[in-house]
């Protein structure tokens, strides 16, 4: 590995980081991506793979593993309204998670979420 001292352009953003001899992302870096989200954590071979943060252009947020560029394995997601679900992805599929649904009219929930539903919801007091 090589610790990158500049930043790289990349099709899909740029990056800042550590890379392998052939200059792809690999060990710790950020890529900041053309639609502006921005990925923070490990790299392998060019792939976020193992822990890391993704920040989506609307605030939404994922911050645990990675594996093949896709949520896969535990984390937390946490949405730019103040809701979150923390649970199991598998292939960039949210397979179970429990955690607070924000309603759109601002009202809380305790939620529970299965292959990327929301399944079900109570009102917090």
């Amino acid at each position: 590995m090589f610790l990158t001292l500049e930043t790289i352009p990349f099709p899909e953003g740029d990056y800042f980081g550590e890379t392998d001899t052939a200059g792809r992302p690999h060990g710790l870096g950020t890529m900041i991506f053309r639609d502006q989200a921005q990925y923070t954590g490990e790299w392998k071979n060019g792939r976020r793979e193992g822990p890391g943060l993704y920040v989506y252009p609307n605030g939404d947020r994922f911050n645990g593993s990675w594996r093949n560029h896709a949520p896969d394995g535990q984390g937390l997601f946490t949405f730019a309204n103040g809701g979150h679900a923390r649970g199991t992805w598998s292939r960039g599929i949210l397979k179970e998670a429990f955690g607070v649904y924000v309603a759109p009219d601002g009202t809380r929930h305790n939620a529970t979420w299965r292959n990327n539903e929301l399944i079900h919801r109570t009102p917090l007091p």
